[in-house]
């Protein structure tokens, strides 16, 4: 099984690796659950799409939430493409709704046990499901 792991509004201000870029707690805690219980970790960003966890990122302001349907189309496009690259098996996805709908070309194969839950609701799911 691969994680895929939405990326987070906070940032180092330097580039870093996907893995480290992403300083939120939310997101922290999603990268610790999925590096747990997958053999490979991909980020999915709103700039640069479908990213492995060790790629090297510079830091960007750009979210899903802010693209016009076209932009938000085009990215989708471009995830989908990259989705065909990680090849075939189940995915672990903790991702927030707009970016689930990039999965979507693999939705038969996707499990997303955050899907539909609030943020605070989400949190307490990591923090009871985490592995120490």
């Amino acid at each position: 099984m691969i994680g895929i792991v939405g990326c987070g509004k906070a940032k180092l201000t330097r580039p870093a690796r996907a893995k480290d870029l992403y300083t939120g707690t939310l997101f922290c805690a999603q990268y610790r659950y999925a590096k747990a219980r997958c053999h490979t970790v991909f980020i999915l960003s709103a700039k640069y799409g479908l990213v492995r966890d060790t790629e090297m990122l510079r830091p960007y302001d750009v979210t899903v939430s802010n693209f016009s349907a076209e932009q938000k189309n085009e990215w989708c496009k471009l995830v989908a493409g990259q989705l065909q690259t990680v090849g075939a098996g189940k995915i672990l996805a903790l991702v927030s709704a707009p970016y689930e709908q990039a999965l979507e070309p693999r939705a038969a194969d996707v499990v997303n046990p955050l899907r539909g839950l609030p943020l605070g609701k989400r949190c307490q799911f990591l923090t009871r499901s985490s592995v120490q």
